[in-house]
């Protein structure tokens, strides 16, 4: 049967590894996550996990115990602030198309972090800054992949284009400076980096 939880201890074992000079036994102790799917993204201190359920979003309070379901319409969250307060994820904007968003405890809602232009989709969410004010990911240019760097004060702008297109920025430093990702080559794709200099 299919066992419809994920544990956080998988989460943890993918995240960090333990140097070879410290082969030591150590407890491992499994927390089940009700009702989840995924866990994609989890806090510094280890407290707060965010991913999917089944038909929702959630935070997860490892303290606690406490399963926050986030609200409609976002379908998945894929990165979290270092305090929790802030979620990264992806909805379907009110025109139908599936778009980078963001969400503050402070208010529960999701807000679109819009497009640079649109090709099936308009973006989709990678990562999030520790303090929660920068985002990053893909969107396009005449259906040509490109990285994006967001923040609330200057919108969606779009990364350098690198190499012959189809960019994609995955990851970015904890202060939101720096930005790592792919370029396509002629053939196969190539590590990147960026820096919020590197704008188009």
């Amino acid at each position: 049967p299919m066992n419809n939880s994920i544990t956080i201890t998988t989460l943890l074992a993918g995240a960090i590894a333990l140097p070879a000079t410290n082969a030591v036994a150590q407890d491992v102790t499994f927390e089940m996550i009700p009702d989840a799917i995924s866990a994609n993204d989890l806090t510094p201190d280890g407290r707060y996990v965010v991913g999917q359920l089944f038909n929702d979003t959630y935070r997860y309070d490892t303290i606690t115990g406490e399963m926050l379901v986030l609200p409609p319409p976002a379908y998945d969250a894929v990165a979290v602030s270092d305090d929790g307060s802030v979620i990264l994820g992806s909805m379907n904007d009110t025109e139908g198309v599936s778009v980078a968003a963001i969400w503050h405890e402070d208010t529960n809602e999701w807000t679109s972090l819009g497009y640079l232009d649109t090709c099936g989709s308009g973006s989709s969410a990678y990562e999030l800054s520790g303090d929660g004010t920068v985002a990053t990911g893909l969107s396009w240019n005449s259906c040509s992949g490109r990285g994006f760097y967001w923040t609330e004060k200057t919108g969606m702008l779009e990364l350098q284009n690198l190499a012959n297109g189809n960019c994609r920025s995955s990851v970015m430093s904890a202060d939101g400076t720096k930005f790592g990702g792919f370029a396509q080559g002629s053939f196969s794709r190539t590590p990147a980096t960026w820096d919020a200099a590197t704008q188009a």
